[in-house]
């Protein structure tokens, strides 16, 4: 907490002042405690998704129908967040959903906390999506990463209700034998919880 946080940039004859409104990174959404080897930031993986929606319809706001009507399949969903802010954003779930810290602009003295409140609840009422139509899925051959993307879509608001599933593919593997928590299921084997 205490007074905004001031940046000031001096790029050759220009300079740029700004304050920052968001506190901690956006890209700590709250959800991830579980990481893979080289995740992805819920930031970027959020501006993938939205780019792809902007390129199916060029020149024109997204379609909110657009966005109940995809497949998704990331075969190498590591910490699962391509998958999670697919669904988030189809969903309708705002990304500071499971984010524990507030924003930075909520300490400035000019904050109306009453106000955002009441702004932060109508989203609530809202409610969410139609998840129907949905399919995402997240794929790894790393079990570990397959159990760690399923708590980190539990801790995102997402069940396996809405569509969303993490299964361990063995493509190009073999399959093990022994004691194990997978069912063979074609190419992928499925981990129970």
């Amino acid at each position: 907490e205490g007074p905004p946080r001031l940046f000031v940039r001096l790029s050759r004859d220009v300079v740029t002042v700004s304050v920052d409104v968001s506190g901690p990174l956006l890209h700590k959404r709250g959800y991830r405690l579980f990481s893979g080897k080289a995740p992805m930031r819920e930031t970027l993986a959020a501006a993938v998704v939205q780019s792809v929606h902007e390129h199916l319809v060029p020149d024109a706001a997204i379609d909110e129908t657009l966005l109940d009507k995809f497949s998704l399949w990331d075969p190498l969903c590591g910490s699962g967040t391509l998958v999670i802010e697919a669904m988030s954003q189809a969903l309708r779930i705002p990304s500071s959903h499971a984010r524990d810290r507030p924003f930075g602009f909520e300490a400035w003295p000019v904050h109306k906390p009453l106000d955002y409140g009441t702004f932060v609840e109508g989203l609530a009422r809202e409610g969410r999506g139609d998840a129907s139509g949905i399919v995402a899925v997240g794929s790894d051959m790393d079990p570990k990463a397959v159990r760690g993307s399923q708590g980190n879509a539990k801790r995102a608001g997402l069940n396996t209700d809405v569509g969303c599933t993490f299964v361990r593919h063995t493509l190009g593997t073999r399959t093990q034998g022994g004691a194990g928590a997978a069912k063979k299921k074609g190419p992928h084997e499925v981990l129970e919880a």
